[in-house]
């Protein structure tokens, strides 16, 4: 039997807090840096589907219509899957039956008579027996499972091997919405840690949930959006900070001529203004 070596870099990153990162990796033509580099930009990626998935619930079935699959779409044949599933099965049977095996050889110990009459002797040849009769079910299904296409016209399933599925395009249109909605929340962030905020995407969800009245001004042409305020001063002038970016936008309202104004209770302003000049006095 052939064997393969590979050669691999084994890389270590010293974290501020005095932890290590570790990564494998087989490309030898990029520098130390680099690796690491490309490794944690692999972990925002799981990072990105985590945030999404409990904060935006990507991915969640929003339409549950079933609809039946294009006839003419290739498919998985229904009868062939059983057979392959069943076939794995009984791989799996016949390699624990071995592991049985050889732990009772284990215990018996390499001096052990496994040929004569003993309790261990007459165990050890039943679950040969059965390994041996495992595996004959094991390449008959093979044999039956090669007898079966592996992919099939959907039209040509009928009764309980039909295929159905959910219509997605509902859901891919909304999943779309939320990623987009997320990137709308990526640069509200940006702007809240300019002005100071530590945690800007827990800040965001908090102002999502805050009270708001929404004033339509016709006359002017504005929609006015007065959100009531935080938790707190601080968190009140970080508030007025963001809307003051928001407003420069001159975003109007979807389906109106209203152009959006994001207003804090006058109270909030004077808060701010005076954080500001707090903040402008340190040295």
């Amino acid at each position: 039997k052939l064997e393969r070596k590979v050669v691999v870099r084994h890389v270590r990153r010293l974290m501020p807090g005095g932890k290590q990162a570790a990564f494998v990796a087989t490309d030898f033509s990029l520098g130390l840096p680099e690796v690491a580099g490309a490794m944690f930009s692999r972990w925002s990626q799981e990072i990105f589907f985590k945030y999404m998935i409990g904060n935006f619930k990507l991915g969640a079935l929003s339409v549950r219509k079933i609809v039946d699959v294009d006839p003419e779409a290739e498919v998985v044949n229904p009868r062939w899957r059983e057979l392959d599933r069943d076939h794995k099965n009984k791989k799996r049977e016949i390699t624990a039956r071995r592991d049985q095996a050889c732990e009772i050889k284990r215990k018996a110990g390499p001096e052990a008579d496994l040929e004569g009459d003993g309790d261990e002797a007459k165990a050890f040849r039943e679950l040969e027996n059965e390994i041996a009769s495992l595996i004959r079910e094991r390449e008959d299904m093979k044999i039956k499972r090669r007898g079966e296409r592996g992919m099939v016209k959907a039209g040509s399933l009928e009764g309980k091997d039909k295929i159905q599925a959910f219509r997605d395009n509902e859901n891919m249109f909304l999943n779309l919405i939320k990623m987009i909605v997320y990137r709308g929340e990526s640069k509200m962030g940006t702007a809240l840690q300019l002005l100071g905020c530590a945690r800007p995407r827990s800040f965001l969800r908090e102002l999502y949930k805050a009270d708001a009245d929404v004033i339509p001004d016709h006359e002017r042409g504005i929609l006015r959006v007065r959100v009531i305020g935080m938790a707190d001063n601080a968190a009140d002038a970080l508030l007025a900070g963001l809307f003051e970016e928001l407003n420069l936008t001159e975003t109007i309202y979807p389906g109106t001529d209203l152009r959006m104004v994001f207003e804090v209770p006058p109270n909030v302003i004077k808060k701010r203004t005076k954080l500001t000049s707090k903040i402008k006095q340190k040295p």
